[in-house]
């Protein structure tokens, strides 16, 4: 009997990661539906989810990100001890308030085999959720421009430290959470395999 046929966009939402025998190559095209950062950009045309919920969870990240900075320089003020918190405790905050909201932005919310109707309000909802968190992060970074102010009238912040200090917490964040994404993708591909694989009508002229 012959294997079944999905749609690229029914293996997406169904949260596949296998689709050719090259580990590197499947792993790659995981990356980029599911990075907070790649995902905008580089996020498969078929992809269920589109350039909104993706655009709302880079926001949502670099809302998160500003919060953070601003209350390691407003808080520490040692460059050397403020650095290595940046570098340890900010990406690590980053990356665990970034997973519910790249979940919610680029996974499945529900599996393609409930009906059309219950899939979409599932979607709703989803959507609905990732603005109620990217509101809480914009209300963070509120937050956190109101105490650079209140510390900025003290004279103890920096602009330019400041933004320099967002711009690498960020870029840490974004760089581990490569190897995270990679670790997620390795253990997703070793649980699907040995069992059955269906095959991928892709859009024509689009490869995986």
């Amino acid at each position: 009997m012959s294997a079944a046929t999905i749609t690229m966009r029914a293996a997406l939402a169904s949260g596949r990661v296998t689709y050719t025998d090259s580990w590197i190559r499947d792993g790659l095209f995981y990356l980029c539906n599911n990075h907070v950062l790649l995902a905008v950009f580089l996020a498969h045309p078929e992809h269920p989810y589109g350039r909104l919920q993706r655009g709302l969870v880079l926001l949502d990240s670099l809302a998160f990100a500003f919060f953070i900075t601003a209350v390691l320089h407003s808080l520490i003020p040692l460059e050397m001890a403020r650095s290595a918190l940046h570098v340890t405790l900010g990406t690590l905050l980053q990356l665990a308030f970034d997973v519910p909201s790249s979940m919610l932005g680029t996974c499945p919310c529900a599996h393609r085999a409930l009906p059309d109707f219950v899939q979409g309000c599932c979607r709703g909802v989803a959507l609905v959720c990732l603005s109620v968190h990217t509101c809480a992060s914009l209300i963070f970074a509120l937050l956190g421009a109101g105490l650079l102010a209140f510390v900025g009238m003290l004279g103890g912040t920096n602009g330019d430290v400041v933004w320099h200090g967002f711009v690498e917490t960020k870029l840490n964040a974004f760089a581990a959470a490569l190897p995270t994404a990679v670790l997620m993708y390795a253990l997703v591909r070793k649980c699907e395999a040995g069992g059955p694989r269906e095959v991928v009508a892709a859009p024509s002229g689009i490869m995986v």
